[in-house]
């Protein structure tokens, strides 16, 4: 019987996330920011729904996963907020257990922002007004560091106090609407985000990270307010660039050979007409333009044998009740 559904979608990274507290509660170590992304149609997406059977079970991509008690596995989250959703329902819960099933669609990078969030998105769906969101966002954290970005959609900023982050929209997705995002692959495996949270804290430089990740964010909230959309971008890239660099020097490095080449034929670009790069944990450029310049940035990701994704700022998680 299911009881809910949802589709949520995966996130790009502006000010980019770096230091966990622990592996359990994830709660980020510096505020950062960042946006949900997809296609025209909404194609590239997670989507999950909540349904109730006699056994403990789950599915993802068709693959049945084992219940476990761990912080990330979603059987935690749904373990929590069991007896409510029965209490929701008007149902009794003897011998019945709330599963789930979890399909993701095209997504380049960001899958377990929007994995956390659709199944957060169809918990919310039933229970609503008697959640306390941050309580929540801060449960579905401990599945991925920053769900708030897709669990909200648009631009979103989390701020953290080291002990619980709260995420808010500063721009919603339609604010966008004028720019298209190359998602441009290189075929790589791409680093554990783990690998990057357990080593970028050991930079002597890290403190400095910190405290310009709060400055960029503020500074980001100001380009908001003015309407200075391209100066978001170039925002994300500077960022970027310092983010890399800085992983590269305690030996996590995920631009590669390829990525380079292509990365300085964008900043050559630059100079004829505006367009930006963002690259977060995984082997992905993502290249930002006015929508009128997409087919030049395609002729460039063509001319470099890449086979980009046409993407657009998206909204926050939708959810499609069924009780």
């Amino acid at each position: 019987m299911e009881i809910s559904s949802s589709v949520a979608f995966p996130t790009i990274g502006i000010v980019l996330l770096g230091g966990i507290s622990d592996q359990n509660r994830r709660i980020p170590m510096h505020d950062s920011a960042g946006i949900a992304y997809s296609d025209e149609k909404r194609s590239i997406r997670t989507a999950t729904s909540l349904y109730i059977s006699g056994t403990r079970e789950g599915y993802f991509n068709g693959n049945r996963i084992t219940p476990d008690n761990s912080y990330r596995s979603p059987f935690r989250i749904i373990e929590k907020y069991e007896g409510r959703i029965f209490d929701k329902l008007g149902m009794d819960q003897k011998n019945r257990f709330i599963c789930f099933r979890s399909e993701n669609h095209g997504i380049l990078s960001g899958s377990s922002d929007s994995g956390a969030a659709a199944l957060g998105k169809c918990i919310h769906s039933i229970l609503g007004n008697d959640l306390d969101m941050g309580e929540f966002e801060n449960d579905l954290r401990s599945v991925s560091e920053s769900v708030g970005r897709s669990f909200y959609g648009g631009l979103t900023v989390t701020e953290t106090d080291g002990n619980k982050a709260i995420t808010r929209t500063v721009a919603d997705w339609p604010v966008f609407s004028d720019f298209t995002i190359a998602g441009c692959p290189f075929p790589e495996p791409r680093k554990p985000s783990d690998t990057i949270h357990e080593n970028i804290v050991k930079s002597e430089l890290y403190g400095e990270r910190v405290k310009t990740a709060g400055n960029r964010i503020r500074k980001l909230e100001g380009l908001v307010r003015n309407g200075e959309l391209e100066e978001i971008f170039d925002l994300a890239q500077e960022d970027t660039e310092d983010y890399h660099s800085l992983i590269e020097s305690v030996g996590v490095k995920i631009i590669n050979g390829a990525m380079r080449s292509f990365i300085e034929k964008v900043r050559e670009t630059r100079k004829k007409f505006w367009l930006s790069y963002i690259v977060t944990g995984g082997t992905n450029v993502f290249v930002v333009c006015h929508n009128r310049d997409l087919g030049k940035v395609m002729d460039i990701a063509g001319g470099n044998a890449i086979k980009p994704l046409q993407l657009k700022i998206s909204q926050g998680a939708m959810s499609f009740e069924k009780h």
